[in-house]
């Protein structure tokens, strides 16, 4: 859903969640804008006590895909990275690996995300094969403090948004994301930093979001009724 505000559990560290509101260009997923400063995303975040704002340009899309850019497949990869499929698949993800068989309680125990769409298929790459959320779990392939990694599941290609930041300070956030297939983790998108915006005017923006989305599924309900 375009401009959903989607949470990130643990994405900066354990315990440590992010909010994020994308918000895509028109075009996308069936076509890329024609400029490269053109924007793909506007992104607004915040963990509760610092808010970052930036955006996507189609400058920023990483060189390894190359003509691939053009697959309508491999652009709702791009959306998918920050969806609350992608999200709800790094809760589970990320709790197994810290908590052992406390997280795997704690996965079966997960709502269930809402999901933006058809599930997207591979571009020009071999897929790797991902049947469940569980058979995903382990060890993620990148490590340190302040770092976290949102996974898609039960899909051919597994877009995976990474989310590094120091956990104090006036750091900017920084976001990259990634597909896995078979033969290994394509780069999509790298170094992309938002800045640091305040906080008061950041959270009022994310709660008016989430009161207009609110009200919106209540109207849906009373007509339906």
């Amino acid at each position: 859903v375009n401009g959903e505000v989607v949470e990130f559990p643990d994405a900066l560290s354990p315990g440590t969640s992010i909010f994020v509101r994308s918000t895509w260009n028109v075009r996308l997923p069936l076509q890329l804008p024609p400029a490269a400063e053109d924007t793909l995303c506007q992104l607004l975040a915040c963990d509760g006590e610092r808010c970052w704002e930036g955006r996507l340009r189609k400058r920023d899309l990483a060189g390894p895909l190359g003509d691939s850019w053009a697959e309508p497949s491999n652009l709702q990869l791009l959306l998918d990275a920050l969806s609350a499929r992608s999200a709800q698949s790094s809760q589970g993800r990320n709790a197994v690996s810290s908590s052992g068989a406390a997280g795997q309680a704690s996965l079966a125990a997960s709502s269930v995300a809402l999901d933006i769409g058809p599930s997207a298929s591979s571009g020009t790459l071999a897929p790797v094969t991902a049947g469940t959320v569980s058979a995903e779990l382990g060890p993620g392939s990148a490590s340190g403090a302040g770092l976290g990694v949102a996974k898609a599941s039960a899909r051919a290609v597994l877009p995976e948004a990474v989310w590094t930041c120091p956990l104090y300070g006036e750091a900017p956030l920084e976001l990259a994301i990634r597909f896995v297939y078979r033969e290994g983790p394509v780069m999509a998108m790298r170094g992309i930093l938002l800045p640091r915006v305040p906080l008061g005017a950041g959270l009022t923006r994310l709660f008016a979001l989430a009161h207009g989305a609110q009200a919106a599924a209540s109207a849906c309900v009373a007509a339906a009724e």
